[in-house]
């Protein structure tokens, strides 16, 4: 039994921490609501460099941000969400590269 449970642990570990999913988010729900940014972000690697960049997204009016995605088109890439999001007028989006890569992400934003 204990031998199942350490197994288990091990391979939820593995799953969570695998590369190819670490450059993907996906807050909230697009359902009712229209797409307010749309952008393809790609830098080029430079040897020995981290490649990153912030984006800030804004609504206008009264909307409020419903769905926040981030896709590694590329893989190895790194994506946070430093402030705001679901439910706020504001996001703040970081993407990151591995050291001496570079990355490609599409991020939509989507309001209601």
């Amino acid at each position: 039994m204990v031998a199942k449970l350490v197994l288990f642990f091990l391979l939820t570990a593995s799953v969570l921490t695998n590369g190819n999913f670490r450059g993907n988010i996906a807050f909230g729900d697009t359902f009712g609501s229209h797409i307010i940014y749309q952008e393809t972000h790609e830098k080029y690697a430079i040897p020995l460099v981290v490649r990153d960049e912030t984006i800030i997204v804004k609504t206008m009016g009264n909307e409020v941000i419903k769905a926040i995605m981030v896709s590694d088109l590329k893989g190895g890439g790194r994506s946070y969400l430093v402030d705001g999001g679901i439910g706020r007028k504001t996001v703040t989006i970081k993407l990151e590269s591995e050291r001496g890569s570079g990355y490609k992400f599409l991020v939509q934003v989507y309001a209601i």
